[in-house]
């Protein structure tokens, strides 16, 4: 019998399982593909430790330095760090070689559905195709990897108010002749349309370009922030922990999964302990992952016009933060002094950093 089953071998699932084997847990993953190969969530916000899973499991394709911001396709801001950011990764390889490392450190993974038996441990760390992807908490984002010339190491965001979502550009290799570029928008719900707007974009911004790769996927944006349900446990994206602003899933998932392996390891078989804390070493993530929903529903409160002149005036501060996912409720107050408007943001982020 294993001491603990996970739902969903992804980056969530396979991190935990990985980590929970190599310390003697018993482990059992369910996942129905074989081989992972879900589409985007390529970039990787770095933390200590990344640099570890990403040349252990082969993934890394590179590195971001520098980011331009745009707004409806004028520049905002523009912001240099001198050292890296973002890996750009392989997400199948990164997926794929951490569920090898649970293999190798003693986890069982099957390719079936979730089996509801019981286990000590329970483990939801399942994504958006799990559930239904039409009930307005998930967004469909489309990506292609292109040929083209690209900055390295830069990437570009242009935030659309009207059609609530961004573009994104960033290298897709570590000699700037593959890039990404694509897009997600709450506006329009169906790829078809999104690949238009990619499409026109890649024109605008690359010029020439030979697309060698398209995928297409939900991601979960607005699912309700639950680190447990009952005696199931969640993680990652299944846990409601993404960045809603910037569609950020990597680095959630690796610190949840991270976060609820140490709670098991030092709490088990107190559960009220291993909740505690789990709760405390998710704490600042799920403080930003609340600030992210925060400002998502400012701007799809407002007028797209007010949206892009709050989003303009926004200093560098801000976007320095914003690109280490750093940013927490506290960092909008002395803003909210400086510019009308940005008050209402402040409170309500600290409220929802409060419940």
């Amino acid at each position: 019998m294993a001491d603990v089953t996970i739902a969903g071998g992804g980056v969530a699932g396979s991190m935990l399982a990985s980590i929970l084997a190599g310390r003697g847990f018993r482990v059992k993953v369910y996942d129905i593909m074989r081989s992972y190969g879900k589409a985007c969530g390529d970039a990787l916000t770095i933390r200590e430790g990344f640099d570890r899973i990403v040349e252990e499991t082969g993934s890394y394709k590179g590195e971001v330095h520098s980011f331009t911001v745009m707004v409806n396709g004028l520049e905002a801001a523009s912001i240099d760090f001198g050292h890296r950011v973002w890996f750009i990764i392989d997400k199948p390889k990164l997926v794929n070689g951490l569920r090898e490392i649970a293999e190798a450190n003693g986890a069982e993974i099957i390719h079936s559905r979730w089996s509801r038996g019981k286990a000590p441990v329970t483990v939801d760390a399942r994504g958006p195709y799990a559930w239904n992807v039409d009930d307005g908490n998930s967004v469909f984002v489309l990506r292609y990897i292109v040929e083209s010339k690209w900055d390295p190491r830069h990437a570009l965001l242009d935030f659309r108010t009207r059609e609530r979502g961004f573009y994104w550009i960033f290298p897709a290799d570590p000699d700037g002749r593959l890039v990404n570029i694509g897009a997600g928008f709450e506006e329009y719900r169906k790829l078809d349309r999104v690949r238009i707007l990619v499409n026109k974009y890649a024109g605008n911004m690359l010029g020439k370009y030979k697309i060698l790769d398209e995928r297409g996927a939900p991601i979960s944006i607005k699912v309700p922030v639950t680190l447990w349900s009952g005696d199931v446990f969640r993680v990652g994206e299944a846990a409601g922990l993404v960045i809603s602003t910037a569609g950020e899933g990597n680095r959630p998932a690796l610190e949840s999964a991270s976060a609820l392996a140490r709670a098991l390891t030092n709490g088990w078989p107190d559960k009220g302990r291993v909740r505690r804390l789990y709760k405390k070493g998710v704490s600042r993530l799920v403080s930003s992952v609340k600030l992210s929903r925060t400002l998502l529903s400012i701007v799809e409160d407002s007028d797209p016009q007010w949206g892009a002149k709050i989003l303009s005036g926004l200093p560098k501060s801000f976007w320095a933060k914003y690109f280490t996912s750093t940013l927490m409720p506290k960092d909008l107050i002395p803003l909210a002094l400086k510019r009308p408007g940005l008050g209402a943001i402040a409170v309500r982020s600290l409220l929802s950093s409060l419940f």
